[in-house]
């Protein structure tokens, strides 16, 4: 797959309950995880596509998008991303998962099918639906799914292509999700 046919998608818009402050604001190696994982995304994809209603979570150079129906969760704000993008392919990540790295993006986008609505990686029984490729197609679907009243991401794979791959060693590390200070406490101690 070639740079100009992927956007991203990344997940800002949640309230952050857990963690008692802005996710997408909180600082990591002197960057907002927002800005640290856009700078991440510039050079691999064409587009990226903020899904949050905040407007302090405007980055230069990408376009932040609303909900398209307000606190809908994750699934909405991937709907409403896709909705606003004009490519086939997006890799969609949430702004608290701060450790995603280039090579980890890389490998997740190359590893897509065509034939496929949505690659995610896995690691034992542990799916991550908010770090995967989706394509267009899938906007149908979810639209559908959400008519329905229902919000689980997971939910709504069942209705796709989806392939699933293993989380290599070398990435296993960054998938983590930071929700809580607790959280926090890890990543100030361990990265």
């Amino acid at each position: 797959m070639e740079k100009k046919n992927i956007n991203a998608i990344v997940l800002a818009g949640g309230s952050s309950s857990r963690m008692g402050q802005d996710k997408a604001m909180l600082n990591y190696r002197g960057k907002t995880f927002l800005n640290q994982l856009c700078d991440m995304l510039k050079p691999l994809v064409d587009n990226i596509i903020i899904s949050s209603n905040n407007p302090l979570h405007e980055v230069p150079g990408c376009k932040r998008i609303g909900d398209v129906e307000n606190d809908a969760g994750p699934l909405m704000g991937i709907y409403s991303g896709l909705a606003h993008s004009d490519s086939k392919y997006h890799l969609v990540i949430s702004c608290d998962s701060p450790l995603l790295s280039s090579e980890f993006m890389s490998y997740l986008i190359t590893s897509h099918h065509a034939s496929l609505n949505l690659t995610l990686v896995k690691e034992g029984d542990q799916l991550y639906p908010l770090i995967a490729v989706y394509d267009t197609r899938c906007s149908h679907f979810i639209k559908k799914y959400l008519d329905s009243g229902k919000r689980r991401v997971l939910g709504v794979l069942e209705e796709l292509k989806v392939q699933t791959i293993d989380l290599p060693e070398q990435f296993r590390f960054q998938v983590r999700n930071f929700n809580s200070p607790e959280d926090l406490k890890y990543l100030e101690k361990h990265v």
